[in-house]
């Protein structure tokens, strides 16, 4: 295998959660090289892995009805601008449109998949990228829009090549009619969406899991972020799952005494982790510890106007907006405990119930003691109280009694340290990481190969 196509939302490496954890993925891996289309309004930043990107966006979309233009625009490495702290690019009116997107409701969703699926964004210029490419596998970054898919599986049909899908958060197993198991512990295969009152929202769903399971149907396997999402996948979609943990860079981290004892949590918003946040920070002042800290100092980029006001008048959060990666290093070096959080609602509850966050790793590697608050059954709770790596609270009224503890015993913070560390070595080291990578994806091209050529499926 020699070219690999990413197709996914976000940028490969950039100021993204995803473009991160691609970055990982391929950071390490020994004679492929790795091409990039995707569709966010961001522009490359990092020219370490990737040096040939096809970006085509939304406004691309909109604009591709226009008669005699060809949108879509290719970066090479001369484009690549490595001192820009943000690959973001979605400023002013473009911005408000993306956070106005957030919201996720089905009219968006429907909205959005229909301006795609009437784009001219399969052009002669994408079709001569491709061919130029020439890729041996697609790898595709999975998301909740079906449009995504179908791009996806069109690229991989017109190269005749591998596809491969990774999998970070579960979009396809949120409803709890379809989460039942039979007595053998086996998933019903999913066909339709179930029905819950709203029109819109069946629509929606019933169109996103058709481009779903062709789109798995016609893949090779599938990566996950954990065991049980892995043996979900496997049961539903009837295909080979993989495991791949996120990899972290070991920096040099030289141990001394934090004087300040700070809390810190860098990092998005969404998914409600807000609401979890200010719990925590409330408990945090409510201690009032005289060696202890007092309050959370908090890193994001979130511009929402409520989420930001709840946030600045919030006990125990002092809020300082979004930190570019030189920054947020450093408040994690400066912090004698750094924050993760996940919502409790039950939507959010079900949408993170598989994922371990792409900065647990870095965490896990390089950073002081890990504070988790976020619902018991979330995999990230699990993978870090399973292995002792974090101090893991899943419940509002345990809040002030745990932290208590951890902030005057020392010895308990070393040991979780330790354990953490241990942990990210066993699991996110990058070079484990990229010969994971690169074997599974050989595998899927040989099998893709013998497919083709008339062989044994």
């Amino acid at each position: 295998m020699k070219s690999v196509l990413i197709v996914s939302h976000n940028v490969l490496g950039g100021s993204t959660g995803m473009g991160k954890t691609l970055k990982t993925y391929f950071s390490d891996t020994e004679g492929i090289t790795v091409h990039q289309f995707y569709i966010h309004s961001e522009v490359p930043v990092d020219d370490t892995i990737c040096t040939d990107y096809f970006r085509f966006t939304d406004s691309d979309a909109l604009k591709s009805r226009l008669p005699f233009t060809e949108k879509g625009t290719v970066f090479t490495q001369k484009d690549i601008n490595t001192d820009l702290d943000f690959s973001r690019t979605d400023r002013g009116a473009v911005g408000s449109v993306y956070q106005y997107g957030r919201k996720r409701t089905p009219a968006i969703f429907l909205l959005r998949n229909l301006v795609w699926k009437t784009a001219w964004w399969d052009t002669r210029k994408l079709r001569e990228w491709v061919k130029k490419v020439s890729p041996d596998l697609v790898f595709f970054a999975a998301g909740d829009y079906a449009f995504t898919y179908e791009i996806a599986v069109k690229i991989a049909d017109y190269a005749d090549c591998a596809l491969v899908v990774l999998c970070t958060d579960d979009f396809f197993l949120r409803e709890d009619k379809q989460e039942k198991t039979s007595e053998s512990g086996s998933l019903p295969k999913r066909k339709k969406a179930p029905r819950d009152g709203s029109i819109w929202k069946n629509i929606s769903n019933e169109y996103f899991m058709s481009a779903v399971h062709r789109t798995m149907k016609r893949a090779e396997c599938i990566l996950c972020m954990c065991d049980e999402m892995s043996d979900r996948y496997k049961a539903l979609f009837k295909k080979k799952t993989y495991t791949i943990y996120t990899g972290a860079v070991e920096r040099d981290v030289l141990p001394k005494e934090k004087e300040n004892h700070m809390i810190s949590y860098v990092g998005y918003l969404g998914g409600n982790r807000h609401k979890s946040l200010i719990e925590l920070g409330d408990a945090v002042s409510r201690l009032e510890l005289g060696d202890g800290p007092c309050e959370i100092e908090v890193y994001s980029n979130e511009k929402r106007p409520q989420i930001l006001s709840e946030l600045n008048q919030a006990q125990g959060i002092r809020f300082h907006g979004e930190a570019d990666p030189q920054k947020a290093s450093e408040v994690i070096a400066e912090s004698e405990y750094v924050v993760h959080v996940e919502g409790f609602d039950p939507e959010s509850r079900k949408a993170v119930r598989y994922s371990i966050s792409t900065k647990i790793a870095d965490y896990l590697m390089n950073g002081p003691c890990i504070i988790a608050y976020g619902p018991k059954e979330v995999a990230s709770m699990r993978y870090l109280s399973d292995n002792g790596a974090g101090v893991v609270i899943t419940a509002r009224e345990a809040l002030e009694e745990k932290l208590a503890e951890i902030f005057t015993d020392r010895k308990e913070r070393e040991g979780i340290v330790k354990n953490a560390r241990s942990l990210a070595h066993k699991n996110h080291e990058m070079k484990k990481v990229g010969e994971r990578i690169n074997k599974i994806l050989s595998l899927a091209v040989d099998s893709y190969s013998k497919k083709r050529n008339g062989g044994c499926k």
